[in-house]
């Protein structure tokens, strides 16, 4: 038997659109009773000699139904309100089903939430449900102003991850030099090589290339877009505008690293997104990126059993499909400006693990922008 919770938004939000539903049927039909109810007196008294025995009849039972239509949703609200120490969930539900408590339960669970974050300690999960639990609060200034509480934990949070990459800083500035200097050197001093160069290189993704640019500090040297927690609708009517708006002169690597919100759970799933988003990077790179370089990079590992004790609903088979399916697809795609960047071979989820199942640590960061900067993109 499935149960369901009376302080689940969701299904007390569909409780409301049903109670919404029956209500308007019930005052519909009352309506309609009575126009059909004045059609039949108009037809009587213009033909007399065709109805005016059969009419009084036929007009007491509509009139009943009407009556009853109307009272209708009257009586179950004052039926289910009324009922004293029900151990039935659906009749409970029933009466709590209303936009004020709705709110009132999106406050108290946000708030319950908020009581167990650590503010000095908080994590990039806590952050994500936090955002999931305050867009459930329908007062749009509560939500605001909540919102903007959660911004300092952010700014906590993004602050810590700099400390804690800080202490690794100098080692990973002595690698980019290095790198550098072998750059310069093979490209003859001028920062580029062979005849077709990039004069920069742009890089778009998730939370992953947050951490990636923002926390580890590895893209200093290059331009990147990533909100936290998107995909590919932020992709197509965020992201893309913004790169086009960056690329108006001279030839540009893009490279996009999406797609780990949107894979799923199942090798189906996986397939699915992948489609969608090749549907896309191929238009694209046909189309107002023409002149670009475009590289789509593989999905990060999911460790599975962390990632699933956080919450989250991605699972490595799906990722794997995903990885597969856009490899092959772009390959059989034949563009000279398209190419699918294989930052996974090598890696161990558990080795490269951030602690939440789905983000990469510092070495794992480390690793996809090497391979991507060294091995995928046109210098």
């Amino acid at each position: 038997m499935i149960m369901f919770s009376c302080n689940d938004i969701n299904f007390l939000r569909n409780i409301m659109y049903v109670k919404a539903i029956i209500s308007l049927v019930f005052y519909v039909m009352p309506i309609v009773l009575i126009i059909m109810m004045g059609i039949d007196v108009v037809k009587a008294v213009i033909h007399p000699e065709n109805g005016l025995n059969s009419l009084g009849m036929s007009f007491i039972k509509k009139l009943l139904a009407t009556v009853l239509l109307f009272f209708v949703p009257s009586i179950v609200n004052l039926s289910f309100s009324t009922i004293k120490n029900v151990t039935n969930n659906s009749v409970i539900c029933y009466n709590e089903a209303t936009s004020e408590n709705i709110e009132k339960i999106a406050i108290k669970n946000a708030d319950d939430y908020w009581a167990n974050m650590d503010k000095s300690n908080v994590t990039l999960t806590q952050i994500s449900k936090m955002e999931k639990h305050i867009k459930n609060i329908p007062n749009k200034e509560i939500r605001e102003e909540y919102m903007d509480k959660l911004e300092e934990y952010k700014e906590i949070y993004e602050a810590k991850q700099a400390e804690i990459a800080k202490k690794e800083a100098e080692e990973r500035k002595k690698i980019r030099e290095e790198q550098e200097k072998r750059r310069a050197s093979s490209s003859g001093g001028g920062g580029s090589t062979g005849g077709s160069p990039k004069d920069k290189t742009i890089i778009v993704g998730d939370s992953g290339v947050v951490m990636m640019c923002k926390v580890y500090s590895l893209c200093q040297n290059n331009t990147y877009i990533a909100e936290i927690g998107e995909g590919y609708y932020w992709l197509v009517n965020t992201a893309i505008p913004q790169v086009n708006s960056k690329v108006q002169s001279g030839e540009y690597n893009i490279a996009i690293l999406l797609g780990t919100n949107d894979v799923g759970a199942t090798s189906s799933e996986g397939i699915s997104q992948s489609n969608t988003y090749f549907n896309k990077v191929k238009a694209m790179a046909e189309g107002e990126w023409k002149k670009h370089n475009v590289v789509y990079v593989a999905v990060n590992h999911c460790n599975d059993p962390v990632a699933a004790a956080n919450g989250y609903y991605t699972r490595q088979v799906a990722v794997d499909a995903f990885n597969k399916n856009m490899r092959e697809k772009i390959v059989a795609a034949k563009l000279s400006n398209l190419s699918y960047c294989d930052t996974a071979t090598g890696l161990v989820a558990s080795e490269v693990d951030a602690g939440d199942g789905l983000h990469y640590n510092e070495k794992g960061a480390s690793h996809v922008y090497n391979v991507l900067m060294n091995t995928c993109l046109k210098k």
